[in-house]
């Protein structure tokens, strides 16, 4: 959003609009031609994405370089920078930090899984940098609101129930504590799924943010599209080695439907 403040231009809804464009784009581009058509029917009645859209909300951009650095995790410098981008550019990013991690690991070992972290790390800090040092107090207020926002309660998810009156008020503190043991447990569900279902984590990293002091909507608006996405991507067959040479991006989009045994 740079290039906007330094224009003076407040209007960003085309940026966020490209945005989304950009990522229905890529679902077309990746899905199996049998999928395609539903890829258009949910990007068009999604309607908690076209919200985040309109209302100007940076999660339409941050999840569009989630979802890439997923679809190419097959390549190291890609994916690490696609997600380093979105570390830099939205908070509940980072949520998706330790689910990238053990995808890498269980798919490609830990010394990949340390290349990765430092090339995502190094980016963020870059880009982030200026803010750090203009002022750190902000910058990890920044970060942690998700967690530790001091602002009213209000969202979604648990807090739902006590806004509406249907449950008391319990502490600030009781939200946390069960945001980080949702969070441990989305960690130990992943482990088991990311060698067979790596897209599962679009959906697992927020779960967190359910049970959080305030689990805005925008949390969640981002979640669906992106899962379906990632599941009808046509990513190579998971017999081949994982360690083979990594292929191109339009490697991958040209990747065929498993093979018809003709009689």
């Amino acid at each position: 959003l740079v290039p906007f403040a330094l224009l003076k231009d407040y209007n960003v809804l085309p940026f966020y609009f490209l945005s989304y464009l950009l990522l229905v784009a890529i679902a077309w581009k990746v899905a199996r031609p049998e999928l395609r058509p539903w890829i258009l029917l949910l990007s068009m009645a999604n309607a908690s994405m076209w919200t985040s859209v309109i209302g100007g909300n940076l999660d339409i951009f941050y999840i569009l370089l989630i979802a890439l650095a997923w679809l190419l995790r097959d390549q190291r410098w890609s994916s690490a920078v696609f997600l380093g981008l979105a570390l830099a550019s939205k908070q509940i990013a980072w949520f998706f930090i330790p689910f990238y991690a053990m995808m890498v690991w269980r798919h490609y070992g830990p010394k990949e899984t340390i290349y990765r972290l430092l090339i995502t790390s190094s980016l963020g800090l870059v880009i982030n940098l200026p803010f750090i040092v203009w002022n750190p107090q902000a910058w990890v207020a920044g970060i942690l609101a998700p967690v530790a926002d001091p602002m009213f309660p209000m969202g979604v998810g648990l807090i739902g129930l006590s806004t509406t009156h249907l449950l008391p008020y319990f502490p600030s503190w009781v939200y946390t504590v069960l945001e980080g043991a949702a969070m441990l447990c989305s960690i130990v569900v992943y482990w088991r799924l990311c060698r067979s279902r790596p897209e599962a984590a679009m959906l697992l990293a927020v779960v967190p943010l359910f049970f959080a002091w305030r689990s805005l909507p925008s949390y969640f608006y981002c979640a669906a599209f992106p899962l379906f996405m990632l599941m009808a991507a046509r990513i190579r067959p998971r017999s081949r080695r994982v360690l083979t040479p990594a292929p191109t991006f339009s490697m991958i989009t040209r990747q065929s439907s498993p093979t018809t045994v003709g009689v």
